[in-house]
């Protein structure tokens, strides 16, 4: 079997030159859309005013944001869907409440949940299985331990994470164990520091990963972990037999090829 894994697409157009050939499926660990405006809005409110930046632009910038998000997510789930590659992804931090977010501000912009594909499936907190190998998909939730962390003044996000971390410790209860899993954020204490230099300056060098992917990945032991969010840390590690591979972004790739027992990883 041969699996393409991309990294954080975020609507780069190198991902329509990958080549197809002899691709049996493939696996996006989320970020698919293009989320320049979000971000930019996100630091500029969210984290330096306290304010959240949907509530606070007009809404036609509100608009312009949401759709550069969902029309490069939807454009990338048509090019593997056309290709008939059966494929399957996760959300990110990017997708993480669009739809809620679009029905709160009365938005002109198609829902994700709206959007139907016949060779394409989301499998945020499920499991699936391709010929012999079982996947399972967490998307991104951010835990209470993050907020402390580095926001440790913003009291509703405190209460909104809480009530995430607990859903997720339930799903990972039930769904068990897969030999592939995808996790759009790294696990705790795992290529997980931070060092990109567009973050707030207070943030850098800590430690920004899960504590509850962290523990799940110890008691499953999954043979790969496959992982995004952080870019500037793309990279392979080792906790005890579980390969964690951060995947990176915008046209980042790599090929899993499984022939019985034998897993073999090339980067591109």
């Amino acid at each position: 079997m041969r699996i393409l894994v991309i990294g954080d697409p975020h609507g780069n157009r190198k991902i329509f030159d990958i080549p197809l050939d002899n691709i049996d499926c493939v696996l996006i660990p989320g970020d698919l859309g293009s989320s320049n405006l979000a971000r930019k809005y996100y630091f500029e409110y969210d984290i330096k005013q306290s304010k959240p930046w949907g509530e606070t632009l007009p809404k036609e910038k509100v608009e312009e944001a949401f759709l550069e998000i969902v029309s490069t997510i939807e454009k990338i789930l048509k090019h593997f869907d056309k290709a008939k590659i059966p494929t399957y992804w996760i959300h990110g931090n990017v997708e993480d409440t669009i739809d809620d977010r679009i029905e709160k501000y009365k938005l002109n912009v198609t829902k994700l949940s709206d959007m139907k594909f016949d060779n394409v499936k989301l499998i945020n907190y499920k499991k699936s299985k391709f010929e012999d190998i079982t996947f399972i998909g967490i998307p991104y939730f951010k835990d209470a331990d993050w907020i402390m962390r580095f926001t440790p003044e913003n009291e509703v996000s405190l209460l909104r994470a809480q009530k995430k971390q607990e859903l997720a410790r339930q799903h990972l209860k039930e769904l068990g164990k897969a030999d592939i899993v995808m996790m759009h954020d790294l696990p705790y204490g795992i290529m997980d520091k931070v060092r990109n230099p567009s973050a707030t300056q207070s943030w850098q060098g800590k430690h920004a990963g899960s504590k509850i992917l962290l523990d799940y990945i110890k008691k499953t032991e999954p043979k790969i972990v496959l992982c995004g969010h952080m870019h500037e840390n793309a990279g392979m590690e080792m906790l005890g037999k579980t390969k964690i591979i951060n995947v990176g972004s915008e046209g980042k790739y790599l090929i899993i090829d499984i022939v019985g027992k034998e897993i073999t990883i090339t980067k591109h």
